[in-house]
This record gives C-alpha cells, sequence and structure tokens, in this order.
C-alpha cells in the first residue's frame, strides 16, 4: 500500500487505485509525528502536502516551515523507521531566478521567499534519507474546482464575465499539469533515486498562458501584458517576490525514459476539464 499526503490537493485529484491510501489533513496531520505501528502495511510514501500559497507563506511564515518543513521531517521519519523510499514534490521556486536559461538539477537553490526557502528546506531533510525521489515541479494547474493558482484563477475571471484580464509578462516559467506530473509519480519506480525536474516542457509568461486560454477557448475577453512590478502596485494580494526564472530542464527525466508534454498541449487537454465541469 502507498501512502499518499495532501491526497485532496491539485495533484491528488490525479492519483487513486486501489494500491494508494490517500490521505489529507482531517486523516494524517503532516505536522505531527507519525507513529510507524499504525502504517506497517506501507510500502512507499508520496509526500503532496504542502503550503503553496506564496502570500500566506510570507504573511505566516511560522505555519510555512511547520507544514512545508516539519512536516517534511516528519513523514521522512516514518519512512526512515519503515524502511520504505519517500517521494517528495519540490518546486522550482528553490530557485532565485537569476540564471537565463532553463534550471538542471544540478544549479544550487536560492530561494527569495518563504515557500522557497521552506520547501527548499524539506528537499535538505529528504535528502538526508538514501531512499528518496524528489520531484520538482513548475507553474501548477489541474483539479478543476481544487485549482487555487493561475489558470484557475483566469478561468474563474472569465466564467464570472470579466472581459479585461492583466498578466504578467516578465516572468518566465514551465507549466505543469497535475495531471502529467502524476503520471511520472505512477511510474516513479523506474527512476533512480535522486533529484529531477518534473515539469511541462517549453516556457512561457503568465502573459502567453492567459492568452493561450483566451484563444483555445474562443473568448471575447482582452488580454493585457503587465510587469511583476506594476501587477503588485495593482494587486495588493500579490506583493510576495517571485522569481524571474522558474525555467527547469527535463532533460535527465527523459533520459530515464519518462517524459512530460508540452505545456501547451497540456493546457489543451485541461481546459476540457473545465468545459466539463
Amino acid at each position: 500500500m502507498i501512502l499518499v499526503t495532501g491526497a485532496n490537493g491539485m495533484l491528488g485529484s490525479y492519483i487513486d487505485g486501489p494500491d494508494y491510501y490517500l490521505t489529507d489533513i482531517y486523516n494524517l496531520d503532516v505536522t505531527k509525528k507519525q507513529n510507524p505501528s499504525k502504517h506497517k502495511k506501507i510500502s512507499c510514501i508520496i509526500h503532496l502536502a504542502a503550503e503553496t500559497n506564496l502570500e500566506f507563506c510570507e504573511k505566516n511564515p511560522n505555519n510555512a516551515y511547520k507544514v512545508n518543513t516539519l512536516g517534511t521531517y516528519n513523514m521522512t521519519c516514518l519512512a526512515v523507521d519503515l524502511g520504505v523510499p519517500i517521494l517528495y514534490i519540490s518546486t522550482a521556486g528553490v530557485f532565485d531566478g537569476t540564471k537565463r536559461t532553463p534550471y538542471v538539477e544540478t544549479d544550487k537553490p536560492s530561494p527569495i521567499n518563504d515557500y522557497g526557502t521552506t520547501k527548499w528546506y524539506g528537499e535538505a531533510v529528504v535528502e538526508s534519507y538514501p531512499k528518496h525521489w524528489i520531484l520538482r515541479a513548475g507553474w501548477m494547474m489541474g483539479g478543476v474546482e481544487k485549482d487555487k493558482k493561475f489558470v484557475g484563477k483566469i478561468m474563474n475571471k472569465i466564467r464570472s464575465g470579466e472581459k479585461e484580464i492583466y498578466a504578467i509578462n516578465d516572468v518566465l516559467g514551465s507549466p505543469t499539469y497535475a495531471k502529467d506530473l502524476s503520471k511520472v509519480i505512477k511510474n516513479i519506480d523506474k527512476l533512480p533515486y535522486g533529484l529531477y525536474h518534473s515539469c511541462g516542457s517549453g516556457k512561457a509568461t503568465r502573459y502567453d498562458v492567459a492568452c493561450e486560454i483566451v484563444k483555445s477557448l474562443g473568448y471575447k475577453v482582452k488580454v493585457y501584458p503587465i510587469s511583476t512590478k506594476g501587477y503588485s502596485e495593482k494587486d495588493y494580494k500579490h506583493s510576495t517576490m517571485r522569481s524571474a526564472n522558474e525555467m527547469m530542464s527535463i532533460s535527465k527525466l527523459q533520459k530515464h525514459g519518462l517524459n512530460m508534454r508540452n505545456w501547451k498541449i497540456a493546457l489543451k487537454e485541461y481546459l476540457k476539464e473545465w468545459k466539463d465541469k
């Protein structure tokens, strides 16, 4: 049986089956020490539980550390006690964004906000245990009603009748469809233990993604490009410092026989989920 934490989130929406023991805070609080005697049948841990709201993390750093770092420590301790492997989902947010090309696994992290810092510390905890996989994801999309990230926000704006949308055009990233990431997770035993970037292929700005949404669905909505500074001044809720470059290379993942689709192709499929909602 494979234990999955944070299964009620975006990524957890695509992980199911008889081999998975799906948990969330209501039946497994990762911030608390786990009793291994209660999990004797577990053969692997997939640790998805995390606090991913950047603004919330910045305003509540103690909570961010408690969930993202301490929570990861507790689940790693459980893996050690049981002698089973652990898979940890991290983020491109561990980088400061000063690099001009896609980040690779050997690049040194240097986070610039509490979210990135707490996730990086989580990586350090997991890396202390040999039986581990770390998958760094990019800008996540997926789960429809569970999607509190960019694509979900844009879709909700459009559905509420907004005809003008502002999207940042000076930050680059690798949009990641949670469904595609879940396929990598389900095939994780094909990968040697270690760190892998696992994001959508290709690069994009938030503006590019918003334009693609409008184009794909044929909405009569105008998308305006705006700088990070301009957006922060326009929307005080978006005040946390973000990396200017969160692009990642998935060449290491591909060398081991696994792949992630181009973000545009993945986005079109994801938008069909919204249509069917």
